[in-house]
């Protein structure tokens, strides 16, 4: 029995019953029972590497080298093939984005806190901006980025740009967060996608007291990003597995 807003006892709703004339289908149960069990072990194996990783970390609590197929929590590459990476309590990075905390140029915490910094890519995404507006910004000062070299300082990895240096001019990224739509496929399924934030708001009223509006107001019609595509499209959870064999 469940309580009502106005204190009545309510019975709650029960499943519809099943249709003793249906036929069980059995493909579909071993379809599910058989992505179950894939998932399950997949899971079984990611859990013992990272108490295996974890073990190790007490035995060398600055880190240790470590060979694999890691996405690196910093630039997000992912490699193709085994190559060294470091692990430390700050999480798996790539020998180039270890090297750059080695020499002081980001702090090792930028593995652990990706919503402490703007990576280029995220100002271009986030302002809805082109690649050119991001270098402009940079050489007119606007930005001042961290940068991570690579091919022994000869070319250019990645840019950081640290909100905490830029507090003024740079919104937390939570301030940018888009929205989950959702929306109906050509197949009457239910899908969903982000909707960019800027969709939904007053921009001026949204970046008001940032010095990042101020450069935005100046950009040209040819400055902007005008394709923007629909993120993330995925379907409803309920479509991922056939939960009932019925």
């Amino acid at each position: 029995m469940q309580s009502s807003d106005d204190g009545t006892q309510t019975i709650p709703k029960q499943p519809p019953p099943r249709d003793p004339d249906r036929e069980f289908d059995w493909e579909k149960a071993y379809q599910f029972a058989d992505g179950m069990l894939r998932l399950s072990e997949l899971c079984f194996d990611t859990w013992k590497e990272e108490l295996h990783r974890e073990r190790k970390l007490k035995e060398f609590p600055k880190g240790f080298p470590i060979d694999g197929r890691y996405p690196c929590a910093i630039c997000g590459k992912h490699a193709s093939e085994e190559e060294q990476h470091w692990c430390d309590e700050y999480g798996i990075k790539c020998r180039i984005c270890q090297d750059a905390i080695d020499s002081g140029e980001i702090p090792a915490s930028a593995a652990s806190d990706s919503e402490s910094w703007y990576s280029a890519f995220d100002i271009e995404h986030s302002f809805d901006v082109k690649s050119k507006v991001v270098r402009r910004w940079v050489k007119e000062g606007v930005l001042k980025p961290r940068t991570i070299m690579s091919n022994g300082g000869q070319s250019v990895h990645m840019q950081l740009f640290f909100i905490e240096e830029h507090k003024d001019t740079l919104p937390p990224k939570e301030l940018l967060e888009g929205r989950s739509v959702k929306e109906k496929t050509k197949d009457g399924q239910d899908a969903f996608y982000t909707e960019p934030w800027f969709c939904s708001v007053n921009i001026v009223e949204h970046l008001k007291g940032y010095k990042i509006l101020e450069h935005m107001q100046k950009l040209s019609e040819n400055d902007w990003n005008t394709k923007h595509f629909k993120l993330s499209m995925v379907p409803a959870m309920p479509y991922l597995f056939y939960a009932d064999p019925l």
